[in-house]
């Protein structure tokens, strides 16, 4: 006996929402983007021709791209970098891990480290760079300093 599945059509969903991001319809574009898993966000973004990754900033908020950024390859989160708008980016980055961008400062190819580094506000330029100074893979370039309190 079957279950109870629910079985989606993935291209149509994907389709309605790159049809909300072309309309504009911020309304439309949460309410079917914010379902999504975040690995199938980060698909969505990676999937959006450029022009359309610029109307991000206006369709979520800063903590919620920053979900999807901490998700994406190197090379996705360079677009990023250069398609958001900047003040929309330097708030993203106040939610995403120090440790993660520190990779992207350390593997960018695309951008100085100076570019990224300066998005920061000075406290987290300063967590970023004392990572960067530490030999790749050894225990302090790896460590998080921040805290995370959940509630169960």
């Amino acid at each position: 006996m079957p279950g109870n599945e629910i079985r989606i059509d993935r291209q149509a969903y994907f389709d309605d929402i790159f049809r909300s991001v072309r309309d504009d319809d911020r309304s439309k574009f949460r309410s079917l983007f914010l379902k999504l898993h975040d690995r199938d966000k980060h698909e969505v973004f990676h999937l959006l021709y450029p022009e359309k990754k610029k109307k991000l900033s206006k369709l979520l908020s800063p903590s919620e791209f920053a979900d999807v950024f901490v998700w994406m390859d190197k090379e996705d989160q360079e677009d990023a970098i250069e398609y958001l708008a900047k003040e929309f980016l330097i708030e993203v980055l106040t939610f995403v891990p120090a440790d993660d961008i520190a990779e992207l400062v350390d593997y960018s190819d695309r951008f100085e480290p100076e570019y990224i580094l300066d998005l920061l506000d000075t406290t987290r330029r300063d967590q970023v760079r004392e990572m960067l100074a530490y030999e790749d893979e050894t225990a302090g370039a790896i460590m998080i300093k921040e805290i995370y309190f959940g509630f169960c």
